[in-house]
């Protein structure tokens, strides 16, 4: 396995035999890849809401070959990717544990789940974690449009008649004659291919200490998983192979949009085995995140229960506009009901003039007093020298002409933990520290 970290370099020589490989996936965008191969590989949140912002045009990595090496160049994404006999982990370059906490803990906040206390390891198979991270949070978005429901062709075999009649089935159940009569009939129901590979699902993921703690994470969850156990009569454990087959054609319903990515997502959990441990796959599969949008996500569950609204750019929800005809739309990372802050989140380890230039038109626009970057905390010899477009921790900059003031505050990041649970309760006293450090 080929290891990297986030948004860093790394040299490999040109005699590996993993190096086919790498040149097969590098330079491809997230669009691209997603075209060909977004039956086995999700990345989220590109494979389950359109981008408005063109963040599906960045590459996975670039590859520049030398004269005895070549260099890997990664980007934002962060996961688990495999092509073939080879497979590369790219976790977080804010990580100097050799197990990456840090994405497992982003990803279980984000997605809401509070199973830190159960000690299930990080390196039996932590792409499978991930898939399985997803679920509730793609399931109880695509059960908020509604449980999906489709016409169904359903065979009868009684007096009562509602369909058309099956003779040659009909000669075969019914002679001699016994009053009933075979036939079959369209029904608009429930218990249907796709509610079919969700009730799959979650059997399956009901056999793991992980899977049940997750699919009984919250009550809204345990709702959910009730619901489509009570609308899938029909459920049966043999013919989960013939479900998934049936799904691998993506759903193209004009409505219910959001039970594509759920589909996606199940039939990559119960084909996980198959993919990831069959070598001559010709198949790219693996599971990747967005770092920046995570660590956004991530944040959100620190700031929006305390007053900040927290606007969607992918979706074009909460957006405000910087002129008074509703022109020039703009997507703050997050900002206080009062107007009193505007906050970016940013997973790099210094600003850029652009970054300080877009905070100020923020606190313009919404007449904000303090603008605020959020950062991972680097370690010392990854922190940038300072110059005149960098900002220095926790220092305060006045603003000129309107005023106002910039600061950059860094959250610390748990370096040597014991377990899972050991890094959760040192990262929640940092949190802490970062909230009253703003103020709030």
């Amino acid at each position: 396995m080929i290891r990297l970290k986030d948004n860093s370099s790394k040299e490999l020589s040109l005699q590996s035999q993993e190096l086919s490989v790498v040149r097969c996936l590098a330079g491809h965008s997230l669009k691209q890849l997603l075209k060909e191969h977004g039956d086995t590989l999700l990345i989220w949140p590109h494979s389950f809401a359109e981008s408005r912002n063109g963040e599906g045009d960045a590459s996975l990595f670039t590859l520049t070959e030398r004269t005895d090496t070549a260099v890997i160049q990664t980007g934002n994404l962060m996961g688990f990717i495999g092509y073939q006999a080879t497979e590369l982990a790219i976790t977080s370059r804010f990580t100097s544990t050799e197990q990456d906490y840090f994405l497992h803990y982003m990803l279980l906040k984000a997605f809401d789940l509070h199973v830190f206390n159960l000690d299930h390891g990080l390196c039996r198979d932590e792409a499978f974690d991930f898939l399985i991270y997803l679920f509730p949070k793609v399931l109880l978005q695509a059960l908020s449009q509604g449980l999906y429901k489709e016409y169904q062709k359903r065979s009868y075999n009684d007096a009562r008649v509602r369909g058309v009649i099956d003779i040659g089935r009909h000669l075969k159940l019914n002679s001699p004659p016994n009053g009933r009569i075979a036939y079959h009939t369209r029904e608009y129901s429930y218990d249907n291919t796709v509610t079919q590979l969700i009730r799959h699902t979650i059997e399956y993921l009901g056999r793991t200490e992980l899977g049940r703690s997750i699919l009984s994470s919250s009550d809204e969850m345990r709702t959910a998983v009730s619901r489509i156990i009570e609308n899938t009569p029909r459920y049966d454990a043999k013919e989960r192979n013939q479900v998934v087959r049936r799904n691998l054609r993506p759903l193209s319903h004009p409505y219910y949009q959001a039970y594509r990515g759920l589909q996606k997502l199940c039939v990559q959990i119960l084909r996980h085995d198959k993919l990831m441990y069959h070598s001559s796959t010709e198949q790219v599969h693996g599971i990747l995140f967005d770092g920046a949008v995570l660590w956004e996500e991530y944040l959100g569950t620190l700031l929006t229960p305390k007053g900040f609204e927290h606007p969607n750019n992918r979706t074009g929800q909460g957006r405000i506009h910087l002129s008074q005809t509703s022109k020039f739309p703009r997507y703050p990372d997050f900002y206080h009901r009062s107007g009193s802050m505007v906050i970016d989140a940013k997973y790099k380890r210094t600003t850029s003039r652009n970054d300080i230039h877009q905070v100020i038109a923020y606190m313009y626009r919404l007449q904000a007093q303090k603008g605020v970057f959020i950062m991972p905390e680097a370690q010392a010899e990854d922190t940038p020298q300072n110059s005149d477009e960098e900002m220095a921790h926790n220092e305060i900059y006045k603003l000129a002409g309107y005023g106002g003031t910039l600061a950059l505050h860094r959250l610390s990041i748990a370096r040597q933990p014991q377990d899972t649970k050991d890094f959760a309760t040192l990262m929640a006293g940092y949190e802490r520290s970062l909230l009253q450090e703003l103020g709030i």
